[in-house]
């Protein structure tokens, strides 16, 4: 079901000079069940000090009373809002149809449970100013269910380049994806991100079989042919509570993690690039004993075989030990 009340914050006007402007960005709301976020989130993307967008809202028939807040909140605001009567079982599905209707030339996806500084926009729509740039993102901090800052995200990357991160900067796409990608996801939250709509070429980029690493794909396919901007400075609070995604789904985490990292190192030839396959068999096996499954399903058991198969395939001498577990890298 989608909600016209206000299809845009031109289109909600009957009439007016401004009824065939197109927004700059496509500000995306994917929800699921947040009710308790929502407000927040809401008041951040509405505050924003850059204002030439759109919102669109993508309820994923949520059981709680997400609905209700959205229309509450934003009874004097222009938005779409899209309510599924089924759920569809993925978010980057959800993704993929917040992009299908957005009209504007930047996307941000929002996810529902996270916040933005008030010049988010602001600072990354104008690092999208140069059209060789495809993507912008920013450093985030992490929050807790109250709202209060528990870290800087910049320690994601330290072990990667303790100076990197400190500072703006704007690369080629392809030496990013070569160089970082291949090991982790650089980018832990969708949320900090704003992209060219343009640059979206193909569903098939998001992967709705996908629950927690599609977002990856979809930044390697964007980078790895255009240039990459960064704001050092912390724009976005990535939530992290007891039903965060990768919490809550952490048996699918491992198995996704193996599935992209096979797919980086092939697509960006990265395994050829020094030093990669060492850190990516690392950070796999930083997630194996992190995750902390056992195998005592055999849907736990064929991922711990699939990790360990793909950590041998990048040189790692690790191999099972103990009970259920393995021994650490050499």
């Amino acid at each position: 079901m989608i909600n016209t009340k206000a299809c845009s914050r031109t289109t909600m006007q009957a009439t007016g000079e401004k009824a065939d402007m197109v927004p700059k960005v496509s500000v995306i709301i994917p929800n699921y069940n947040h009710s308790l976020y929502l407000k927040e989130r809401l008041e951040s993307v509405i505050g924003q000090t850059y204002q030439d967008f759109e919102l669109i809202i993508l309820d994923d028939c949520s059981s709680d009373n997400s609905v209700e807040v959205i229309k509450s909140h934003l009874r004097d605001y222009p938005y779409q809002l899209v309510i599924n009567p089924v759920n569809s079982g993925s978010t980057f599905a959800q993704w993929d149809r917040g992009i299908s209707l957005a009209r504007g030339e930047l996307i941000r996806i929002a996810e529902s449970d996270d916040v933005a500084a008030p010049d988010f926009l602001e600072t990354l729509v104008a690092k999208l100013e140069d059209p060789a740039t495809a993507m912008a993102y920013c450093q985030s901090f992490s929050i807790n269910e109250n709202s209060a800052v528990t870290a800087q995200l910049k320690g994601w990357t330290d072990h990667i380049s303790s100076h990197l991160w400190r500072h703006d900067f704007c690369v080629d796409g392809t030496y990013f994806a070569l160089s970082f990608t291949a090991i982790k996801n650089i980018i832990p939250n969708a949320s900090a991100v704003v992209f060219q709509r343009q640059h979206y070429t193909s569903p098939y980029l998001l992967k709705p079989d996908y629950k927690l690493g599609g977002d990856l794909i979809l930044w390697v396919s964007i980078m790895r042919e255009h240039s990459l901007a960064y704001a050092a400075k912390p724009l976005n609070y990535y939530r992290f509570h007891a039903n965060t995604v990768r919490r809550s789904q952490r048996d699918n985490y491992l198995d996704e993690c193996c599935s992209i990292t096979s797919w980086i190192l092939e697509t960006t030839q990265a395994w050829r690039e020094p030093g990669n396959l060492t850190l990516a068999r690392e950070h796999l096996a930083r997630l194996w004993f992190s995750i902390g499954l056992e195998p005592a399903s055999a849907r736990n058991w064929w991922i711990h075989r699939k990790a360990y198969r793909l950590l041998y395939e990048l040189h790692a001498p690790i191999g099972f030990g103990g009970r259920w577990g393995c021994v650490p890298c050499g």
